[in-house]
C-alpha cells in the first residue's frame, strides 16, 4: 500500500515517455475485504460504499486478534473478547502501544494498492488492464471512500493480445497472472518498443 502512489507516477512517466510499464506485485491484498464490515457487523457486499483507509481495517483486525472462542458443551460455542486488562501489565502496554502505532499510521493509504494505482493512471488519460484472480474490485470515490463492485475479467489470453497490440496501455500482474505469457508490445509509430518492470 506504501508504494502505490509511487508506483502510479512512476508508471504514469513511462506512459508519457512512450513507454508501456507492466506492474508486478505479489499480493492483491483482496483479502483485506473479507474483514470490512458494516457498522452492525455484516460483510460487505457488491455496492455498498465502504471505508477503505488502511488503518481501519488494521483496527478491525487488531481487534480480532484479541478475540477467542469458549465452549459451552452441546455444540454451542460462545465468541469473547479480552480486555487490555486482562493482558497483564507487559500485554496492557504492548496492546496500548500498537494501538498507537496503528491509530498514528497508514492515514492516507488504501487497502487496495491496485485500485488506486488504475484510477491514478486511467485519471491520467491511459488504458489499464489487471491479470489477478481478482473477482471484486474498488472504485475509489472523491470523498475517500470507495465502492465494491464485481471485477469483470475477460481472460489472461485476451488481455496479453490487447497489451501486445497496443490497445491496453499499462498492464498489471501478479505472480500467477505472469505463469507462462508472453507481453511484448507490438512497434508502432510513436510508441517504444521498450518494457520496464517495476515490483
Amino acid at each position: 500500500a506504501i508504494n502505490a502512489e509511487p508506483t502510479a507516477i512512476m508508471a504514469i512517466e513511462e506512459l508519457r515517455n512512450g513507454r508501456k510499464p507492466i506492474i508486478a506485485l505479489a499480493n492483491t491484498m483482496e483479502s483485506f475485504l473479507d474483514d470490512v464490515k458494516h457498522p452492525g457487523g455484516d460483510p460487505v457486499q457488491i455496492g455498498d460504499v465502504i471505508n477503505i483507509n488502511l488503518k481501519h481495517v488494521l483496527l478491525r483486525r487488531f481487534n480480532a486478534a484479541m478475540r477467542y472462542r469458549e465452549d459451552l458443551g452441546q455444540g454451542q460455542v460462545s465468541t469473547k473478547y479480552f480486555t487490555p486488562e486482562e493482558l497483564g501489565i507487559d500485554g496492557y502496554n504492548q496492546y496500548n502501544y500498537i494501538l498507537k502505532k496503528i491509530e498514528n499510521s497508514a492515514t492516507d493509504l488504501i487497502f487496495s494498492p491496485i485500485d488506486h494505482i488504475r484510477k491514478r493512471i486511467t485519471e491520467a488519460g491511459f488504458s489499464f488492464g489487471e491479470v489477478t484472480g481478482r473477482d471484486r474490485m474498488i472504485e475509489v470515490l472523491d470523498d475517500g471512500t470507495g465502492m465494491v463492485v464485481a471485477r469483470q475479467n475477460p481472460g489472461v489470453t485476451s488481455i496479453f493480445r490487447d497489451y501486445n497490440a497496443n490497445v491496453i496501455d499499462c498492464l498489471l500482474i501478479n505472480q500467477s497472472g505472469a505463469t507462462g505469457v508472453s507481453g511484448h508490445a507490438v512497434i508502432v509509430p510513436g510508441v517504444v518498443d521498450k518494457v520496464n518492470y517495476d515490483e
